[in-house]
């Protein structure tokens, strides 16, 4: 968590993203997440942040595909975690925060700014999360047992419209 407040001390006036190597800021109605961003912008002056949901797309769910998770991986959660689980922050405005954590705003700075958080509905953004979902967690086993049973799993291949620009990194990065 220093690491964020650190950026957001840092770069007051620059929009961030902060989120793990196996997580994805998905988009579905713009052609990429800049265009998305720009619009939350413009739509909500009064932003400081926007709080995007997340979906597990399980590992053991996938165990049958080949290649690049994020492109391979197709089963994942229906429902979304609740906002402030799992979830993530896309600061808009870093001077009108006073402390950010991870999933969430923790404190809006009143005197920098006079604005409130405002939370992106998972229709707009949502974050596609890639991982093992057998863990040792007792809350993530209990929310996926409770998921299962209530909703299960859909198959989405989103991703795929990525595969040349995901490729491209990997090609260039990881192998």
């Amino acid at each position: 968590m220093n690491t964020i407040q650190d950026c957001v001390l840092r770069y007051p006036n620059s929009i961030q993203i902060h989120v793990n190597i196996d997580e994805f800021v998905t988009t579905r109605y713009f052609s990429n997440l800049t265009s998305a961003i720009n619009f939350k912008i413009d739509l909500n002056k009064d932003a400081s942040a926007t709080i995007i949901p997340s979906v597990l797309f399980c590992e053991e769910l996938n165990s049958n595909s080949s290649g690049i998770p994020i492109l391979s991986h197709s089963l994942r959660e229906i429902e979304p975690w609740p906002y402030y689980d799992k979830s993530k922050v896309i600061v808009l405005r870093p001077k009108c925060l006073d402390v950010l954590g991870i999933h969430f705003v923790y404190r809006n700075n009143a005197k920098t700014c006079s604005v409130d958080t405002k939370i992106i509905l998972d229709q707009d953004l949502l974050i596609f999360h890639f991982r093992s979902c057998e863990i040792n967690d007792k809350r993530i086993k209990k929310r996926m047992n409770e998921l299962r049973l209530k909703n299960g799993y859909m198959k989405d291949e989103s991703m795929k419209r990525f595969s040349k620009e995901v490729q491209t990194f990997v090609d260039q990065y990881l192998d």
